[in-house]
């Protein structure tokens, strides 16, 4: 698993939480774009705490990701096993989106919900480093 930005820089040892639920459910050869995100006790964004825990080291990351988890929100899948799924319409990369994310026998719930508020899918709220997805499109 590789957290990193548009520009290269690798953000594994700042949002381990995210590193460790994005390993854990999804497959291996997977590109995706997604924003990391902090949702504050008000349920706001707080881009402050993105920023403190940009410039944490390792350590005091491991220590924020306890207590202050950062959160991903998925937009499109660009790869998935190895492959390149730009080139599909974005009906379809949507849909390999919410499969991803869909419940899994004895695994973690889904319930990635949608910015138009309908169902979708995704890792269900409280479950570590994963939040609903908000949709573009």
């Amino acid at each position: 698993m590789n957290l990193q930005s548009r520009n290269g820089a690798r953000f594994n040892e700042v949002f381990p939480e995210v590193v460790w639920a994005s390993f854990e459910h999804l497959p291996a050869g997977t590109l995706m774009d997604v924003e990391i995100v902090r949702w504050s006790e008000a349920g706001r964004l707080d881009f402050a705490a993105l920023q403190r825990r940009n410039v944490a080291g390792p350590r005091a990351a491991e220590q924020l990701a306890r207590v202050q988890p950062c959160h991903f929100v998925a937009f499109d899948v660009l790869k998935l096993r190895g492959r390149d799924v730009t080139g599909r319409p974005l009906v379809e990369r949507r849909s390999l989106l919410e499969e991803l994310f869909a419940p899994r026998p004895g695994g973690r719930s889904a319930g990635v919900g949608r910015a138009d508020g309908r169902q979708g899918a995704g890792l269900a709220p409280g479950t570590p480093a994963c939040t609903p997805s908000a949709w573009k499109g």
